[in-house]
């Protein structure tokens, strides 16, 4: 969950984002049963914070540890903004 970004001129920070990655994350493990070492959340307040290399290292521990047969579940929280149309993500 993104809320926070290095280029503060062109994109506000959000309020929202790293909490719904937080509840995500506790729903995977709390009803899910996904256990808690396979799950990663990324948030401007958590330990690892959601940097392009934090993300890109994740991704690759991801892609070495997956097996054929595994489930992987992906999510980035962020709103962007186009022009004058508005779309959150």
């Amino acid at each position: 969950g993104v809320d926070e970004y290095e280029q503060t001129n062109f994109i506000r920070a959000l309020k929202a984002a790293g909490a719904d990655a937080e509840a995500l994350g506790k729903t995977l493990s709390e009803v899910a049963g996904v256990k808690t070492d396979n799950v990663r959340i990324l948030t401007s307040k958590s330990g690892i914070k959601p940097t392009n290399t934090n993300i890109l290292y994740e991704l690759e521990q991801l892609g070495a540890n997956v097996k054929e047969g595994d489930t992987v579940f992906f999510f980035f929280s962020h709103k962007i903004n186009i022009g004058s149309a508005r779309s959150i993500f």
